[in-house]
């Protein structure tokens, strides 16, 4: 899916590690509620920039003059825990989170970031989302603080049911999981599992 380094996972597990110094506790897990939980990312596979818990006009008129915590949609709760050992796990669950997509614009070329991608249809006030609908995420990340007592595991997944402009039905899905301790020369990780479709129902 090329997420540059999936921003998905990046934008949740920071929420996480913001909480974590007065949160998370050895033992039984915190959970702890997060008001500015958004999450975008451009899926090169479908073709489509995707935007969780906030719209792409909501996000780009923020960024461009960002005053306070992103205007999220809904609060998600995420779960803070420490380990024996001092490593730090997080994970982050919400269902039924604002989820639309974009089609990436032809000109220019998509990657130059979620709001320059889209910059051609922004410009239309009339212009809309290609589908709009509800989304389940989860998040998890096994040493987000990097104690370097264990290997870090990360990874996010989620789906989603759409519906485009023309009334199409759509179902979405993504994964993402990647092992810190991957050994490699050149090329992806061995295990590195990154995976994503959108099909019409």
């Amino acid at each position: 899916m090329k997420r540059l380094l999936t921003v998905a996972v990046a934008i949740s597990l920071a929420v996480l590690s913001g909480l974590a110094p007065t949160t998370a506790a050895a033992g039984n897990p915190s959970e702890v509620e997060v008001s500015d939980f958004i999450l975008l990312f451009p899926d090169t596979n479908e073709g489509v920039s995707v935007f969780i818990n906030i719209s792409a006009r909501e996000f780009c008129d923020w960024i461009a003059a960002p005053s306070g915590p992103p205007p999220a949609r809904e609060v998600v709760t995420a779960q803070l825990k420490e380990t024996g050992q001092g490593a730090l796990v997080g994970r982050l669950r919400a269902t039924d989170l604002y989820i639309e997509m974009w089609r990436f614009d032809e000109d220019p070329s998509p990657l130059i970031g979620p709001c320059e991608d889209i910059a051609e249809q922004l410009a239309d006030p009339d212009a809309e989302p290609f589908a709009v609908g509800t989304a389940t995420y989860h998040a998890n990340d096994n040493d987000f603080a990097v104690s370097g007592t264990r290997g870090n595991a990360f990874g996010d997944r989620g789906s989603a049911a759409l519906t485009g402009q023309d009334g199409t039905a759509y179902a979405y899905k993504w994964r993402f999981h990647i092992n810190d301790r991957c050994h490699v020369d050149a090329g992806p990780p061995a295990c590195l599992v990154e995976s994503s479709s959108l099909r019409s129902t």
